[in-house]
């Protein structure tokens, strides 16, 4: 991998910029600019925020890229990123890293591409507007110590980022930078593996629950920095 890239890293659904922390160094230490970018939880009229205001601030930091940048989404990011990307970004790219990312095509969204089981679950949770948070052992984060960290920082999800649907998506990645996914093994029941073969992306898979920047942060960014 040529040296001093900027690395987009992009968080999934009720997590932050933070989500990171373990990562960047590490990143760093490899000679990259990690850049962690963080999903408002409102727009900017202060209603929860929605799947295409998420796009349009990962679009900005797309643009704002050197040229060769790489992006690396875990999960709902995935879906932003691929929006941000239909809503024409100015950025020359060279690779997307979609770790135990959704994917979907045109008109999907997070709901409508969930099991019928979680769906629902989710249908039941939210409320006024947010899904509250899960637990760690949800995520797959079961060591007390990081459970504890990980705890008081999860925030409720804007409910629009998981209902709204994609728009102007291509079926798969055939045009712009090339792309990869990381799918975590055994799976949380999420089917992260088959989004990733529908688009044609190749699979590297890991041993580690959907956190894997909190379990395994070493792991993480060693298979980030070989994707291409």
């Amino acid at each position: 991998m040529p040296e001093g890239r900027d690395l987009i890293l992009v968080h999934g659904a009720w997590h932050g910029g933070w989500a990171w922390d373990a990562v960047v160094p590490l990143l760093e230490s490899a000679g990259h600019q990690p850049i962690a970018t963080e999903l408002p939880l409102r727009g900017p009229g202060g209603a929860p925020a929605t799947l295409d205001e998420h796009a349009r601030v990962v679009g900005a930091a797309l643009a704002d890229a050197r040229a060769g940048a790489v992006v690396v989404a875990h999960s709902y990011a995935g879906l932003v990123v691929q929006q941000a990307l239909a809503l024409g970004v100015e950025a020359e790219l060279e690779h997307i890293v979609y770790v135990d990312a959704w994917l979907g095509w045109d008109g999907d969204s997070i709901l409508g591409l969930a099991p019928p089981a979680l769906a629902s679950f989710w249908r039941d949770q939210h409320a006024d507007g947010w899904l509250p948070a899960p637990t760690p052992e949800q995520l797959g984060v079961t060591d007390p110590e990081q459970s504890a960290w990980l705890t008081p920082r999860l925030v409720p999800q804007p409910w629009a980022t998981f209902t709204d649907p994609l728009k102007g998506v291509p079926d798969r990645h055939t045009d712009g930078p090339s792309a990869s996914a990381i799918v975590m093994a055994p799976g949380n029941g999420v089917p992260f593996a088959d989004f990733a073969t529908g688009h044609g992306l190749p699979i590297t898979w890991m041993t580690s629950g959907h956190d894997a920047m909190l379990t395994h942060p070493d792991e993480l960014a060693k298979l980030i920095l070989d994707r291409w």
